[in-house]
């Protein structure tokens, strides 16, 4: 009974460092593509994970992801980019921001007569 539970904790624990050794550690910045300054505030997300982190007032953030996971960088006004982790553990994004055109404009009034 001994070894099967010597055996057991072995294989859990063998089992929970491949798991670790998995995870890479990625931090960079994010910065606005035209005008250079970093975007605090963007949402870096996992995809498919239900893991993510929010850039700090420099732009900074850093995440545990495993080896090959897709991050999904977005930030309302600017174009959502995707990048998939390597074995780089900092990275540079730059967000391009969205134009759009308007076509009509609609004005509504309250108030009282």
């Amino acid at each position: 009974m001994k070894k099967k539970v010597s055996f057991i904790l072995i294989l859990v624990c063998a089992f929970s460092l491949q798991i670790v050794a998995q995870n890479l550690r990625i931090s960079g910045v994010v910065r606005d593509a035209e005008a250079k300054s970093t975007l605090p505030g963007v949402n870096v997300v996992v995809k498919g994970l239900n893991q993510g982190v929010i850039t700090d007032i420099d732009g900074r953030f850093s995440l545990n992801v495993p080896a090959g996971a897709v991050l999904k960088f977005s930030f309302v006004g600017f174009e959502t980019q995707e990048m998939v982790v390597s074995t780089s553990q900092s990275v540079d994004i730059k967000l391009k921001p969205v134009t759009m055109k308007m076509n009509e404009v609609v004005v509504i009034g309250y108030g009282t007569s």
